[in-house]
């Protein structure tokens, strides 16, 4: 057996399972091998990590209030005693910071705050993975400290750190009916605001015409409120001196590369590659190996994907290379999206040259110098809202 392999010589060979089936040698999980030896000593071994990993591995709930008498305080720690009591899981106590001098507050009678809970920073909440805020009402929705909490959420904002993130609220309120419904239902408002569904727009780019509608597609997502696009390059495989023979320009910097795992975060994935004789080109190809963890535990499945392609000519593969590439989201489970005959009459103009298909939106790059024609960058960007549009159906 090679060297990707990981076998050691010993007496009793140790069987293992790669790839998505049975007795596999190859395939995108041959440096990865699961061992099927049933011996005593490494099914304790792996038993013990597995203990040990859950142990450390607990779930926090950050329990993040404002309270002026303390009646907000009492439920809070109510809340985290009933956190507490599910296994692996931990609630964390936080006040958010205080707005009123202290003057203020002593005219008001309102108690001094309990030291042993320490206040929160808005970069803090990145690090839970569920939250629950508490609040009194003012005039039926949050008090003035809370807001002034969310208000400093801006980056994380920018950045989507929060979205996905379970939360929740609880309040307190001088009277019935004095804001117990109206002081969660506002803000529910404003967390629906902050929560951005992402599509994520892959996409491998030699001479610059996939990253062209690459841009086009992500202002079409964009275009629809709500949902964000987001721009990625797949890491190249060629050598440089290889890259500067073939006189192809550097990678724009501003893009960051992915890795397989940060798939996992996307609500909607878009792919972008050139043919290579029909199909997709091979960094994109080594990208699709590289996401063996992700099949393994199916963290694919159910995302909304499709595709946009490069070509050389007309007839090289506008349709094939997005055709064959509909095997890679069949085995994690992917729903594919076409963009079908959604774009109108532009699919129909036979008076021009015109890359694209249903499959997906397309440009004929010609020797390398053909510019894209607005008619590509038109469908690139129709089929960005597109995808948008039904990811947010899904999202719904």
């Amino acid at each position: 057996m090679g060297k990707g392999a990981g076998c050691v010589p010993s007496k009793k060979k140790t069987q293992f399972v790669t790839g998505d089936s049975p007795r596999a040698t190859t395939g995108p999980f041959r440096n990865a091998p699961i061992p099927l030896d049933d011996s005593h000593h490494t099914s304790n071994a792996i038993q013990e990590t597995a203990s040990s990993n859950s142990v450390a591995a607990k779930l926090k709930i950050f329990i993040v209030f404002y309270s002026m008498y303390g009646h907000v305080e009492g439920l809070a720690k109510k809340l985290k005693k009933g956190v507490d009591g599910v296994e692996g899981v931990e609630g964390v106590l936080y006040r958010v910071p205080e707005t009123l001098p202290i003057e203020v507050l002593e005219q008001m009678k309102a108690p001094p705050k309990d030291d042993a809970i320490p206040e929160i920073t808005a970069a803090k909440l990145a690090e839970a993975d569920g939250l629950l805020f508490g609040f009194p009402t003012r005039y039926g929705s949050m008090a003035a400290q809370m807001k002034g909490f969310f208000d400093s959420t801006g980056q994380l904002w920018k950045e989507q750190k929060l979205a996905g993130k379970p939360a929740g609220f609880f309040v307190s309120t001088g009277t019935q009916g004095g804001g117990q419904e109206t002081t969660a239902q506002t803000t529910k408002l404003s967390l629906n605001v902050a929560a951005k569904l992402k599509i994520f727009i892959v996409f491998y780019s030699m001479y610059g015409h996939v990253e062209g509608l690459a841009k086009k597609l992500k202002k079409g997502v964009d275009g629809v409120e709500g949902v964000e696009g987001v721009l990625y390059r797949v890491p190249e495989t060629l050598p440089i001196e290889v890259l500067e023979q073939m006189k192809a320009p550097p990678k724009d910097d501003a893009i960051p590369e992915i890795t397989a795992a940060k798939l996992a975060e996307a609500d909607g994935l878009l792919f972008g590659f050139p043919t290579r004789y029909g199909s997709m080109a091979a960094q994109m190809k080594g990208f699709f190996d590289s996401t063996g963890q992700l099949w393994k535990e199916q963290k694919l499945a159910g995302k909304p994907a499709g595709f946009f392609v490069s070509t050389g000519t007309q007839g090289g593969g506008q349709e094939t290379t997005a055709w064959t590439a509909i095997t890679q989201l069949a085995h994690h489970g992917m729903l594919y999206v076409p963009v079908g005959y959604t774009f109108g009459p532009g699919m129909f103009k036979m008076d021009s040259i015109r890359g694209g298909s249903p499959y997906g939106a397309g440009v004929f790059a010609g020797d390398g110098t053909r510019e894209p024609s607005e008619t590509e960058l038109a469908l690139a960007e129709h089929q960005g809202k597109y995808m948008a549009l039904v990811v947010q159906k899904l999202g719904a």
